[in-house]
């Protein structure tokens, strides 16, 4: 009898033995291991990865991405940290993560500048952001740009048009995923006509459509173009305005686009300016990459300063800004040629 026990005893234990054996592999760690590695990282958490992050860890599973490009010492910066920090947890929510790009010129006072506002937001020095795809060098702050997860730009400009709607792009954004196929199918077309136009365009104009303009769109086939490098706070600037405004109707019938390159510290002060003297010239606001990139625009260190060039680029005049008031002649030796 004991000895029926025995092997009875002995057989359940090794029918036990092999159940256990049986289900192991169902929840061996490396298959859960195998699964989150099978999982891709965005273009932008991929663009994190390896990057000095201080003051918290990026959410690498956002949609979206707000790069917050400011430092401690402007007072414009100051003002907008409150309005982030108010939104970020309904952004958070939202599938949003902001990235504060400090301008400041040590990590230390980026971080001091955070920890002021109590700012729970990651943060890394802005040379190291600038390899975040989406990422636009304006050097103008604070200034923001909101992407999507593969670095797709919803909205780049001054940081209060951005925060102040980024409900409404992300939204947007949405709707625009969730759109029925066949309309995602249509866009490839819809692609290709804008790309066909823009090489019809002429190497001004096509420099010109990349520039961000406000206050009116840059005349697409003008012979001519001005580019008036002016700034609010500048005394002969404002005193050849007027004269120019009243020009400006005759200056496009003839063929003449003129296009403020404004030295403003942002767009808010450029608009101000323009809507003073209520002109409906297009303006943009330069950085180092499109003074490049734009056909005959060389930075100014002296305002008023006109260049004006023709649709390939090819200076005419470079010199006072009065000399746009002359824009007669250019014409006429236009289409002389």
């Amino acid at each position: 009898m004991k000895l029926l026990i025995r092997v009875l005893t002995a057989w359940m234990i090794m029918m036990m033995v092999a159940g256990l054996s049986a289900k192991e592999p169902q929840n061996h760690p490396k298959e859960k291991g195998e699964k989150a590695a099978s999982v891709e990282k965005s273009a932008v958490a991929q663009a994190l990865t390896g990057k000095h992050v201080f003051n918290g860890t990026p959410n690498e599973e956002a949609k979206y991405y707000l790069y917050l490009e400011c430092a401690s010492w402007c007072g414009n910066c100051r003002r907008e940290m409150s309005n982030v920090i108010s939104d970020y947890a309904e952004m958070k929510k939202s599938g949003v993560e902001v990235i504060v790009l400090s301008c400041d010129d040590t990590q230390e006072k980026g971080e001091t500048f955070l920890a002021l506002y109590g700012a729970t937001l990651p943060g890394m020095m802005v040379q190291e952001g600038k390899s975040l795809p989406g990422f636009q060098d304006t050097g103008m702050i604070p200034y923001a740009v909101l992407v999507k997860a593969n670095g797709d730009v919803l909205k780049a400009d001054h940081a209060t048009p951005v925060v102040e709607s980024w409900r409404e792009l992300v939204g947007s954004a949405e709707k625009t995923s969730a759109a029925p196929k066949k309309e995602k199918e249509k866009e490839p077309a819809d692609d290709s006509k804008k790309k066909d136009k823009k090489k019809g365009l002429s190497p001004v104009a096509k420099a010109l459509s990349k520039a961000h303009t406000f206050n009116g769109e840059v005349k697409k086939d003008a012979k001519v173009y001005i580019y008036l490098q002016s700034a609010s706070w500048c005394g002969y600037c404002r005193q050849e305005m007027p004269e120019l405004v009243e020009q400006y109707k005759t200056m496009k019938k003839a063929g003449v686009e003129l296009v403020l390159v404004s030295h403003d510290n942002d767009k808010r002060e450029a608009g101000a300016f323009l809507k003073e003297y209520k002109a409906k010239f297009p303006s943009f606001m330069p950085t180092k990459k499109l003074y490049e990139k734009i056909p005959g625009l060389k930075e100014s260190s002296t305002l008023p300063h006109a260049t004006i060039v023709d649709s390939s680029g090819k200076v005419l005049q470079d010199g006072h800004g009065s000399i746009a008031l002359d824009w007669q002649k250019y014409v006429k030796n236009e289409d002389e040629e």
